[in-house]
């Protein structure tokens, strides 16, 4: 379940397609759930605890949501944050997104290292 909707994603990043617009909300409903659940069961593609959050979510994990999915859908090409490479090794940043973050702080109820 999409924690926000196409329209509200147009409010705040308009120009997108419907299509990328899904997608972009996929992918930060995928990041909001391995922030607060856990790191997500490769095989999966769930996190361990899938039951999400109540239908409607909570405003701040909506408005977290959308801050993601812009930064996904204007960002395709690296949307998790690659940093770079020291010679032929590359360097690969967590995806962080500081803004959702800081919304989703108390939520979290998975803890541990992945």
């Amino acid at each position: 379940m999409a924690y926000a909707t196409p329209a509200q994603l147009a409010e705040t990043t308009p120009g997108l397609s419907p299509e990328r617009a899904q997608r972009a909300l996929d992918a930060a409903t995928a990041y909001v759930d391995a922030v607060c659940f856990g790191v997500t069961d490769p095989a999966t593609g769930l996190p361990p605890d899938p039951s999400g959050f109540a239908d409607p979510p909570p405003p701040r994990v909506v408005e977290a949501t959308l801050i993601a999915a812009a930064r996904f859908a204007r960002d395709p090409e690296s949307p998790w944050g690659t940093v770079g490479g020291i010679g032929e090794v590359p360097l690969y940043a967590k995806g962080q997104i500081p803004d959702a973050d800081k919304l989703l702080l108390g939520l979290r109820r998975s803890f541990g290292l992945a």
